[in-house]
């Protein structure tokens, strides 16, 4: 009988945010990126 491991899809449908992912989703729906980019686009 073959033993099979947890695969990234389990582990992804499963498993809770991590803090660094929370942070990061939030400062995307905060900060407008494409404003952002483009005032510091010509340097």
């Amino acid at each position: 009988m073959k033993h099979f491991g947890l695969t990234n899809a389990h582990l992804m449908k499963h498993s809770r945010k991590t803090r660094k992912e929370q942070f990061l989703e939030e400062m995307d729906a905060i900060i407008p990126w494409q404003r952002l980019l483009s005032a510091i686009e010509p340097f």
